[in-house]
């Protein structure tokens, strides 16, 4: 179990739990972490993963390539504001200066989620779950209408 991050905690204070990082993502933190003290407690899975982010502040993305970020929903679900640039995903599930800050510099991006209110990223996420997403594409489907003429309908086959 990770050790509590105190009230007032610096960046230097800061853990990371992570499940798959490649270059761009140690490059990151390299430069990031390492100058601020900081470090990285390696790769969490599970019940491990768990405690670690109800142990943590924010959740860092260091991604500029992720096409959604199921995992920020996930940390927000946890109560955790996301830290994460501005790209396709974070700038498509964060809600900025509510539920995380998006900015070209991380440090930046992490301070200023550490000043938000956990309990709005727990209700944004809220309103991305299954039945909320089932009911947004029925609401989404468009009837269609049936032709008059049964006969006038051309079947198509692999034939």
């Amino acid at each position: 179990m990770p050790e509590q991050v105190k009230p007032g905690a610096s960046l230097q204070d800061t853990a990371i739990p992570g499940q798959t990082f490649g270059l761009e993502y140690a490059q990151a933190f390299a430069h990031l972490f390492v100058q601020e003290n900081g470090f990285f407690r390696g790769f969490k899975f599970g019940e491990e993963l768990a405690a670690w982010l109800a142990a943590s502040d924010v959740f860092v993305f260091p991604s500029r390539t992720d096409t959604f970020g199921i995992v920020l929903l996930e940390a927000m679900a946890c109560g955790l504001p996301v830290a994460a640039f501005p790209v396709t995903g974070p700038f498509d599930v964060v809600k900025r200066g509510v539920t995380g800050v998006l900015d070209d510099n991380l440090k930046l991006a992490i301070e200023g989620a550490l000043q938000l209110d956990p309990r709005d990223c727990i209700e944004y996420a809220r309103g991305f779950s299954w039945k909320v997403s089932a009911r947004d594409f029925l609401d989404y489907l468009a009837p269609l209408e049936a032709p008059g003429d049964a006969s006038q309908v051309t079947m198509l086959s692999g034939s």
